[in-house]
């Protein structure tokens, strides 16, 4: 691969699809506590904030990012593999750590975390509610749960680990599922 770098050797080949199931039900759950909050301030800004999450996680994301990893056509520690060798035809993989998708990626998921993150709190400060809060808990619980520590495993034995940006992973030998 290009500027020196290589695939991760022991990384896997496909994910278990226990990861897959759990690392999308985070997800989803995120993005759906983040609407919730988004709506409280504007019903019409949660539909935007939906919409564009979904919008670029499973289409924008999929041709700027997927297209040029090792896992195009298999499944990754999210499937999105699959979904990008559905949608479009397969990249180059020396791209991959220069690819556009690369630097978007933790702009677009930052703000999909900071968003209801103040709309919330502008919430919480206009009506305060015991339920808002453990919402809000919940929320932060979740984006930090698939931020970090999903992230450090799965990053842990992706085999582009040694040439993606955003890798959470040491660069010892991880440990497996």
């Amino acid at each position: 691969m290009g500027n020196g770098n290589s695939l991760f050797d022991k990384g896997l080949e496909e994910y278990p699809l226990s990861v897959v199931l759990i690392e999308n039900i985070v997800l989803a759950l995120w993005i759906v506590l983040g609407t919730i909050f988004v709506s409280q301030i504007s019903v019409i800004i949660g539909l935007i904030y939906i919409a564009c999450a979904l919008i670029v996680i499973l289409v924008v994301m999929r041709k700027l990012l997927c297209t040029h990893c090792y896992y195009y056509g298999k499944r990754c520690h999210v499937g999105w593999g699959k979904i990008s060798s559905i949608l479009y035809d397969k990249g180059n993989l020396d791209e991959f750590s220069t690819c556009v998708g690369q630097k978007i990626a933790p702009i677009f998921f930052g703000l999909l975390a900071l968003i209801p993150m103040i709309f919330g709190s502008i919430s919480l400060l206009k009506n305060f509610m015991i339920s808002k809060l453990i919402l809000m808990i919940l929320l932060l619980g979740t984006i930090l749960y698939s931020s970090i520590v999903t992230r450090k495993e799965s990053c842990g034995k992706c085999k582009m680990k040694n040439v993606c940006s955003g890798s959470a992973a040491s660069t010892e030998n991880d440990i497996g599922y």
